[in-house]
């Protein structure tokens, strides 16, 4: 059994969230700044892994085991789909409205869930970004 960690919390415009154990990058923490970029810590070190522009984003991320992949919903209307261990770019979805609600993934991991401030209800493939 995976054991993940899961964790969230507000430092001065910064939102981190962790994950540990089942990971393939165990000792990371993975945090969304104001200023756009997405960035990755080793956890052990403060050290920086990779950072990424995503666009500002005032809620946590989503952590997607299963395809190692991170996903961000940010405030100019974007969810992107960034490997967890390089930070490259996957895919991204232009929802068309700012993004203010953390994304969800489905009990199967295919689907991902957001809503944006158009009061529109979306629903993404986990596995390439279309609309479904």
């Amino acid at each position: 059994m995976k054991k993940i960690l899961w964790f969230s919390m507000m430092v001065v415009g910064f939102v981190l969230t962790g994950f540990a154990a089942g990971m393939p990058q165990a000792a990371a923490i993975e945090g969304i700044h104001y200023d756009g970029y997405t960035y990755a810590l080793d956890a052990a070190s403060g050290a920086l892994k990779w950072k990424t522009l995503t666009g500002a984003s005032s809620t946590a991320p989503l952590m997607d085991a299963a395809r190692g992949r991170v996903y961000v919903a940010s405030s100019n209307g974007k969810l992107t789909a960034l490997n967890i261990t390089t930070g490259g770019v996957a895919w991204d979805y232009d929802s068309g409205a700012p993004i203010l609600t953390s994304p969800a993934l489905s009990m199967d991991g295919q689907t991902i869930f957001l809503g944006n401030e158009d009061i529109q209800a979306v629903a993404v493939s986990a596995a390439n970004g279309a609309e479904v």
